[in-house]
């Protein structure tokens, strides 16, 4: 027996009479515990089996990545079982990029293999593709468009550069690609190239495979669906109009090193602010280079399935909490979704190892693995729409990660979860700095709009959190984001992946301790009450400040309340309430004609960037607009959604006093 092994075994002897003695309200022994229940070698060996091979959604390798997610479950111990889905997804057939003027060449974009690698050994048959782009063999001059958002094209134009007809090269960054393709779409541009630069990397770094930084041949694949609009699959919304979802306008994902080949050929001058890290110059254009983008695809009848796994709580009648990531991927995915699978199985061993040792939530607590992810939250939001009345009135709170990619710790987490996680973040030290977390970590920022909290937060009203290690990074859903580069330098040794892990089992621990459920709303109204506070003209959201504030301050007397005091019955009846009063801010389905991004009136996409959150973005949008009726509309609808949540908080208050 090795030593982790004994210790191991050692603390799990003890753990009946430490629990028993420490209570269930003991944070900081449970941080302890899960110092030693959670293991960086047990990551390792569990990586081996989930990033091996190239796993996209639908086929047999993706498959197979399922079935250890079920082994690994079953082995610790959960009730397990599955839904599955069928669909078609598209995959590339053919994809090429020629330069027709001044010279005639093909243009590669394709990545390299290295002998130091043995993953990217696959390189020439992984064809990079961006999924959902139409069929295309279009031709035209290029210009170069910076982020490709509305304000680069603004400022061609004031240079005299008509857009509409070119081929944009564009850099990754910035806006997310389903916002460039959509903006592209408002210029009329005929085609749409995307490369990874690398002054948009962060610190620079020695290119891979000599060090962890992006290298010329890294290209990014990605879908192309404008899924901040309505994520899902888009083959199943019958509708009469077209798919608002979907791209119209060609596109391919390029290196750095195709880039340059093309800039090389262009000409006119460049603002500063527009130059890239690229050891190239930079041209606007328009030309004189000519570019001709031939791509196809097919689509293919696959199955797509979600995995879950349960551990019992003391009242099965309360709201449960979900715990989740997904596991498809572009290619290997040794980061993304890997390294969250790991995660999340990791933190699911220790739960379930510390309910064989006497410990129990008080609620239920799901893990669920989601399919099809990358093409656009297609297996969580099939599942989410067909259990649309449960989700809104039987989750209590979602828990989500999706990679470690990074070593500063993030959090997109909705008010009123974000006291509670700080908490955990107090328990636990950076590895490397030996900071606390809480200490070394990014801002929480507003859950976003390119993940599988998306279709719970925006269609459902769930409170959610994505909690991850890193943010952008240099390997995103290319060749290289393989075990060789996660072993050597994104997370060697596991230490933030076993670190994320722990964090996400004692968040669980915390959400699921007491018997009132698990979200405050003394921190989410005072959280609002200061959104609209800053809103201007101040006078025009008067009442809505109010709202918030008598919000925050019910809250804060209802969480003073000792409920395991209470009976069960009114445990129950007050829990039911005050769930009732977090989706009221949330439209209930077919009672709303507003797109999806406008169905939770606290939180939308960015209008600057679609695939970010924003406080309020309904009121925000309409000011940023000036648009008077859509202000009016959208304070009314905040106004009746506060007012129908204090409502409901001062049932639960009465209740709460008889």
């Amino acid at each position: 027996m090795t030593r982790r092994e004994f210790l191991t075994f050692l603390i799990i002897l003890l753990l009946p009479l430490l629990i028993t003695s420490c209570g269930s309200g003991s944070v900081d022994r449970f941080a302890s515990k899960l110092q030693t229940l959670v293991s960086g070698a047990s990551i390792s060996d569990e990586m081996k089996r989930f990033a091996e091979k190239p796993h996209r959604a639908g086929t047999d390798q993706n498959h197979a990545v399922g079935d250890a997610v079920l082994d690994y479950l079953q082995r610790a111990g959960g009730h397990v079982w599955t839904t599955e889905y069928s669909l078609q997804l598209p995959e590339p057939v053919t994809t090429q990029l020629e330069m027709t003027y001044p010279v005639h060449q093909q243009v590669l974009f394709s990545e390299k293999g290295f002998v130091e690698d043995p993953y990217s050994e696959v390189a020439p048959r992984e064809i990079p593709f961006f999924a959902y782009v139409p069929d295309s063999d279009v031709e035209a001059e290029v210009i170069y468009a910076n982020f490709g958002d509305r304000q680069d094209y603004a400022y061609l134009k004031k240079q005299g550069i008509t857009v509409a007809g070119k081929i944009a090269l564009v850099r990754s960054q910035g806006i997310c690609r389903g916002m460039k393709q959509q903006v592209a779409e408002e210029e009329g541009l005929a085609g749409l190239l995307l490369y990874p630069d690398i002054r948009d990397q962060g610190v620079w770094k020695v290119a891979y495979p000599n060090g962890p930084g992006i290298n010329p041949w890294v290209v990014q694949r990605g879908s192309m669906l404008k899924f901040y609009l309505y994520p899902g699959d888009p083959g199943a919304r019958n509708t009469d109009r077209k798919e608002p979802t979907l791209p119209t306008v060609p596109a391919m994902p390029v290196s750095q090193e195709a880039a340059q080949a093309i800039l090389q050929r262009m000409e006119g001058s460049v603002n500063s602010d527009w130059v890239g890290g690229m050891n190239s110059s930079y041209h606007l254009g328009p030309g004189p280079a000519r570019l001709r983008i031939s791509c196809r695809s097919k689509k293919t009848a696959r199955r797509i399935r979600n995995i879950f796994a349960s551990l019992g709580g003391e009242d099965p009648s309360e709201p449960v909490l979900i715990v989740s990531g997904h596991y498809d991927a572009w290619l290997y995915g040794a980061s993304d979704p890997s390294s969250g699978t790991a995660v999340i199985l990791e933190a699911a061993k220790a739960l379930f190892q510390l309910e064989r040792s006497g410990w129990k939530p008080k609620r239920d607590i799901v893990f669920a693995f989601w399919d099809a992810e990358e093409y656009g939250m297609i297996g969580s939001t099939q599942w989410v729409l067909q259990h649309i009345a449960e989700v809104r009135h039987r989750v209590a709170s979602f828990v989500y990660v999706d990679s470690v990619r990074g070593q500063l710790f993030g959090a997109s987490i909705a008010p009123g979860l974000r006291g509670m996680l700080d908490q955990v973040l107090d328990q636990f030290k950076d590895p490397s700095t030996e900071k606390s977390v809480r200490e070394f970590h990014l801002e929480y920022g507003m859950p976003g709009y390119s993940d599988d909290t998306m279709p719970f937060s925006n269609l459902a009203g769930v409170p959610v959190a994505q909690l991850n290690y890193g943010m952008y990074y240099s390997m995103n859903h290319s060749i290289y984001d393989n075990l060789e580069w996660m072993n050597r330098y994104n997370d060697p040794g596991y230490l933030y992946t076993a670190n994320l892990a722990r964090i996400v089992a004692l968040f669980s621990i915390i959400l699921t301790k007491d018997a009132m459920l698990p979200f405050r709303f003394s921190e989410f109204g005072q959280h609002y009450q200061r959104q609209f506070s800053n809103l201007q003209p101040e006078k025009e959201f008067t009442e809505l400040v109010q709202l918030a504030g008598d919000v925050s301050a019910l809250g804060k007397e209802i969480e003073s309340v000792n409920f395991q005091r209470l009976t069960q019955e009114k445990r129950r009846e007050v829990n039911r309430l005050l769930l009732e009063a977090v989706v009221s801010f949330t439209d209930e389905p077919g009672h709303t004609e507003e797109p999806f991004i406008l169905r939770n009136v606290t939180m939308g996409p960015s209008p600057q960037n679609e695939c970010a959150g924003l406080e309020i973005s309904g009121i925000q949008r309409a000011i940023q607009l000036s648009s008077t009726e859509m202000l009016q509309k959208e304070t009314s609808r905040a106004v009746t959604a506060f007012s129908r949540a204090r409502d409901l908080l001062q049932q639960a208050r009465i209740l709460l006093r008889n």
